[in-house]
């Protein structure tokens, strides 16, 4: 269960969707899907990619060890600056601190207006902090972080088990079992709300690193939050040969190599089932 009671993808009904998978489809590393998509390989019927986004540290320890016994590869995007860090993910940061505190109180403290009068709407703790943290998604990114910065100071919340991020030698111990490495930015701001000079540096600094730590240069990049514009897409494409987003959806060769959609993943696998099949109907 989630932090507000509500139902989440734990590591049993993960098994079920790898189990369903394996058996249903011809798991491929993503680099294998973009190749096909390019006319370079013939990609298998029923051809899927697995991608993980951000580099936790339950990718090793509880993701790893299930596609092992099913013999399934997939690929893993690492926000560089995260590793090896005692760093949050600010939103879910905002949902702990959000969960351990009188709601009132930390509106009050974030000094927004829009969010202290948030505050005052008497909205349940899960749906104000849902629309707080929609509402920081859409400021520019030195506001948002202005106030993240803010309630940290407040509100210190230790980083959990669930969202610690792995060390180098972990990310090193993935891509020694054949797990895909990709790029996630540096720092995970959404990128549609950072100035372009900013965006080329989290794009460089993110595939430098990976190639420091790995010695070997990424190909792949996820944008944070799935967030991409025109502009955003043709920075991307000098550093990368394909990126993945969040628009929900099948990869064709008319998706683009840079904009591959993907399809989230429902808790229970009877969803996963059904959005695959609709998709692939004529």
């Amino acid at each position: 269960m989630g932090v507000w009671g509500e139902p989440v993808l734990d590591v049993h009904e993960f098994e079920r969707h790898v189990t369903f998978l394996a058996r249903e489809y011809q798991p491929v590393h993503l680099s294998e899907l973009v190749a096909g998509l390019e006319g370079q390989t013939r990609l298998p019927r029923r051809a899927v990619a697995l991608t993980f986004d951000d580099g936790y540290r339950n990718n090793l320890y509880l993701v790893a060890p299930i596609l092992a016994r099913h013999g399934i590869p997939a690929t893993i995007f690492i926000t560089t600056g995260l590793i090896g860090t005692d760093g949050w993910m600010w939103g879910y940061e905002l949902e702990e601190i959000f969960s351990r505190h009188p709601p009132e109180q930390v509106c009050h403290a974030s000094g927004d207006l829009a969010i202290i009068r948030m505050g005052s709407l008497g909205l349940s703790p899960r749906v104000l902090t849902s629309a707080c943290v929609e509402y920081l998604k859409d400021l520019p990114h030195a506001s948002m972080l202005d106030i993240v910065e803010r309630l940290r100071a407040r509100f210190p919340v230790p980083v959990n088990d669930e969202n610690r991020f792995l060390s180098w030698d972990e990310v090193r111990e993935l891509a020694s079992q054949g797990f895909e490495l990709g790029a996630h930015t540096r720092s995970h701001p959404i990128l549609t709300r950072l100035p372009l000079a900013e965006v080329d540096r989290e794009l460089r600094a993110s595939r430098d690193m990976l190639e420091k730590k790995l010695g070997v240069r990424p190909r792949l990049f996820s944008y944070p939050n799935g967030a991409t514009s025109p502009e955003v897409t043709a920075l991307v494409s000098r550093y990368f040969q394909a990126a993945v987003t969040t628009r929900s959806g099948l990869c064709t060769r008319e998706s683009g190599l840079l904009k591959l959609p993907r399809i989230g993943a429902p808790v229970p696998v009877s969803e996963l089932a059904f959005e695959l099949v609709w998709r692939l109907t004529p």
